[in-house]
């Protein structure tokens, strides 16, 4: 995006660069911001300073270059004199530096564009790397900050970018017109709010959610840690310089930019089925925010349709349920339907989010017989046989074969969640779970009556896909109660995606929100003589893909009267002399369902038998 000539007509004199980006399936931004002096080989073109198509800026050093990022591993810069820069459209070599290696002094090949190559967009300061973008043209775009675990430290051929959610270069320029503003207070959002009065700040209106405030204006300027977000009394988004009449400034108020976050991408369901999903916000808001669901078809029932995130639970993710209507209309087997969620409130940041769209994949259930392959499940189903003879059906054999590993027919007996796979006289289909992805089977079934086994049907072909996202478990079952606690297990999921189970998503009605390694998971922080609803979610490789797995049904599950609080943990002596000792501990997970009000410490003195009280 170039708005370059939107910008005030003086002299340039500053330039600065925001970086973010953020993995799939990660909920954590990460991000750089350099600024320098514009330097003259520019010539003042604003259009020059975004990614180089016909020009090559090959600059060493930067004048007065300023780091400043969320990484601990990037050396926090204020106009220091040993930055560099390498923007060009060309390809490079590792001619300078490491001879070896891309990273912080490679050399430009040939003259400014030549076509095709992949180009280098670098920013470097000393020897190490602080925000690259490279090899757009060619292979993929390759982008980083700080420098690359492994490999070409300034990410050269990473061709990382399809794997970014969040993958931005913002630009900024300070101008010789920009002007100091009066500001009365900030106040930054806590549990506890505090506020601190500012006399004076830079502002750049086209910022994203992040401040520059200096640090000696005058007694009243402060310290605000990284992770807060701020409103001012004044309606402007944001500081951008970093220098306030020669006063240097440090960059606070690091945050998510505001907007939803779901758990998936898309969800995929036959007629009558009801997947689920999770709704939540990346960052807390100054006011409430609503997420409102529009589906506009009748294909769906979305439940609830909107959401309310306030200043204290915005972190707890919220369920939405999706209903898929079950008719008898033979319909086209897939039917898109878009999932649109827009924000409504009166926080600025969240007011101007932009709406997400989550696509919805309806099957027709008049067109299959059975369920839709995935990773780890195929559906099959059966007619009765034209011809009974005298006695009535008992019961069907269902056998199948591994075509993939060659394998004979075998009976099958019981499923992937342990449940009996023999087919009652009135059973016309079956599902079978726990498979492998990319698999072939045959499949072949039988009647039975008194008099024996009756002939076999035609082998029928089924498979599956590639991995998926795991389908739902059995509801979870309580396995015991405190007065702030529940406890539950839940059995495999009969559809596990083709992939090993690497862990469940645990959820609890009012927001509480764990990831648990095995089947079973304590929910502490909870309120006595209450009753709580419990749903779960597996988890396998392609949760930071595609999210989740679908949510199990609900549990309701209750906690008893208030009872005595759990054993605190991590007890260790942190100093000792010889007369005293000094003891820290983690407070128990389980409270009982009432606040803690004190501990009590006993010590075993000598060979006694028992603790006394210290």
């Amino acid at each position: 995006v170039n708005t370059s000539a939107a910008a005030c007509p003086n002299e340039t004199v500053r330039v600065g660069y925001h970086i973010q980006l953020r993995d799939w399936g990660q909920t954590t931004t990460r991000r750089a911001w350099t600024s320098m002096d514009l330097w003259p080989q520019a010539n003042g073109q604003l259009d020059r300073l975004g990614v180089p198509i016909d020009w090559i800026f090959d600059l060493d050093p930067l004048s007065r270059l300023t780091v400043r990022s969320t990484l601990s591993s990037i050396q926090q810069v204020t106009a220091g004199a040993r930055g560099k820069m390498e923007f060009w459209p060309n390809c490079y070599s590792t001619v300078g530096g490491d001879s070896g290696l891309f990273d912080y002094d490679d050399t430009p090949i040939g003259a400014p564009n030549p076509v095709p190559c992949y180009g280098s967009m670098q920013i470097h300061y000393d020897t190490s790397t602080v925000w690259a973008y490279d090899t757009w043209a060619a292979f993929g775009a390759s982008m980083g900050i700080g420098n690359q675990g492994s490999g070409n430290p300034d990410w050269t051929d990473a061709l990382n970018g399809n794997n970014l959610t969040v993958k931005t270069i913002d630009v900024y320029v300070r101008r010789s017109c920009a002007e100091s503003v009066p500001v009365e207070r900030f106040a930054p959002f806590s549990d506890a709010p505090t506020s601190v009065s500012l006399t004076r700040y830079s502002v750049e209106p086209r910022a994203p959610y992040f401040l520059r405030i200096p640090t000696a204006v005058d007694d009243s300027a402060t310290t605000v840690p990284l992770g807060t977000r701020f409103k001012a009394n004044i309606p402007l988004l944001a500081v951008f310089e970093d220098r306030v009449s020669n006063d240097e400034t440090q960059m606070l108020g690091w945050g998510a930019r505001p907007g939803i976050l779901t758990n998936v991408t898309s969800l995929t369901g036959v007629e009558g089925e009801a997947p689920r999903y999770s709704v939540s916000l990346p960052t807390a808001p100054f006011a409430n925010v609503t997420v409102r669901i529009a589906e506009n078809s009748s294909d769906l029932d979305v439940a609830p349709t909107a959401l309310t995130f306030t200043p204290t639970n915005w972190n707890l993710a919220q369920l939405v349920t999706v209903t898929i209507i079950d008719d008898t209309i033979d319909e086209p087997n897939q039917v898109l339907v878009p999932l649109v969620h827009t924000v409504e409130s009166a926080d600025e940041g969240y007011a101007i989010a932009e709406a997400v769209t989550l696509v919805v994949t309806v099957i027709d259930n008049e067109d299959i017989a059975g369920p839709p392959p995935t990773g780890g499940l195929v559906g099959v189903a059966w007619d009765p046989p034209t011809f009974l003879g005298s006695a009535p059906i008992l019961r069907y054999r269902l056998e199948v074969r591994n075509v993939n590993l060659d394998t004979p027919f075998e009976p099958l007996q019981r499923n992937a969640d342990n449940s009996s796979v023999l087919a009652g006289p009135a059973d016309r289909a079956f599902r079978l779970g726990g498979l492998s992805s990319s698999t072939q089977f045959r499949f072949r079934v039988a009647a039975v009556t008194d008099v024996g086994l009756g002939g076999y049907s035609d082998e029928l072909i089924a498979f599956t896909v590639g991995p998926t996202r795991p389908g739902p478990t059995l509801a979870p079952t309580g396995t015991g109660a405190t007065g702030g606690s529940v406890a539950a297990s839940w059995p495999l999921p009969l559809d596990r995606g083709g992939s090993a189970i690497d862990g469940y998503r645990v959820f609890v009605d009012g927001g509480l929100d764990q990831t648990v390694a095995a089947q079973s998971a304590t929910v502490t922080g909870l309120a006595p003589f209450t009753a709580y609803k419990l749903a779960v979610a597996a988890i396998n490789e392609l949760q930071f893909c595609v999210g989740d797995g679908d949510w199990s049904p609900n549990a309701t599950l209750a906690t008893t009267r208030p009872t005595p609080p759990g054993p605190p943990t991590a007890l260790v002596a942190v100093n000792r002399t010889g007369g005293a000792l000094s003891l820290v501990w983690a407070p128990p997970a389980d409270d009982g369902g009432v606040p803690l009000s004190g501990y009590r410490v006993f010590i075993c003195q000598g060979n006694a038998s028992a603790p006394v009280a210290a």
